[in-house]
């Protein structure tokens, strides 16, 4: 499962403007929130037909949802062509790891400096998104809910530095469904880099563990290592490239990147 993207829309579909690029997750955290509550939201937004809006539907900013208007299909934002992208992990990479799992709000921590790397980011210009993994869903430790309160806490914090992320996806099954989005398969980065039409020799990777690495690989962009969350278990089991650099944490990665 890859967050607001399906490969093809309904017949019918319909359209919420949206004003700035930070509110297309709230949007689709209230309306994934609705759904599984049944609640009645329909005919709060104009529904058009699919031929209606055609070609446009790229250049529009804003959610798609189907008939009902519950139900979240993509968020469809302008981007500078050939933008550059860095795709982060999450636990590990912007919040402290946990074995146990991150399984709320409250148990989310940022890693010192990771937000504030994030907002320089987002000041140079890039575009910035995460990849994680998040099988506990899957294992029953938290729900929908639950993930969406992780993340409106870390958008909220990363507001308050100036910064923002352009995007989320992440997958919720455990490692033996045999999905295509679980990584390490590179089916979430390739997303990222086909969305942001970015050029993937420019793209780069930061993560903490092997299967960010692999899932790099196999999408052919770049990766970085972080020696935080996993990373230093990471270095010891695995014998890394030497075209693979380590950094102690993100800010350090992103002090190499903007100072380079």
């Amino acid at each position: 499962m890859i967050r607001y993207h399906v490969n093809a829309f309904p017949d019918k579909i319909a359209f919420i403007p949206l004003a700035s690029k930070n509110t297309p997750f709230r949007a689709c955290r209230f309306l994934s929130r609705a759904r599984r509550k049944n609640a009645d939201i329909a005919g709060l937004w104009p529904v058009f037909t699919n031929t209606a809006i055609g070609e446009k539907m790229h250049a529009l900013n804003g959610v798609f949802l189907d008939a009902r208007g519950i139900q979240c299909k993509e968020v469809s934002m302008p981007t500078d062509k050939n933008s550059t992208l860095i795709i982060l992990d999450r636990d590990g990479v912007i919040n402290e790891d946990s074995d146990d799992y991150i399984k709320s709000a409250e148990e989310w921590i940022p890693i010192a400096g990771s937000l504030a790397a994030i907002a320089r980011l987002n000041a140079a210009g890039y575009s910035v998104t995460i990849a994680t993994n998040q099988s506990g869903i899957a294992r029953g430790y938290f729900d929908l809910d639950d993930l969406d309160d992780i993340h409106e806490k870390m958008e909220t914090l990363l507001e308050k530095e100036g910064g923002h992320i352009d995007d989320i996806a992440y997958c919720p099954h455990g490692p033996d469904i045999g999905c295509t989005c679980r990584k390490p398969a590179p089916a979430m980065l390739n997303r990222m880099v086909e969305r942001f039409n970015a050029y993937p020799r420019k793209t780069v990777m930061v993560g903490d563990t092997k299967s960010d690495y692999d899932a790099a690989i196999a999408a052919g962009i770049n990766f970085a290592l972080v020696k935080t969350g996993k990373g230093m278990r990471t270095i010891e089991q695995m014998e890394l490239p030497d075209n693979v650099p380590v950094f102690d944490n993100l800010a350090a990665y992103v002090e190499h990147v903007l100072s380079g």
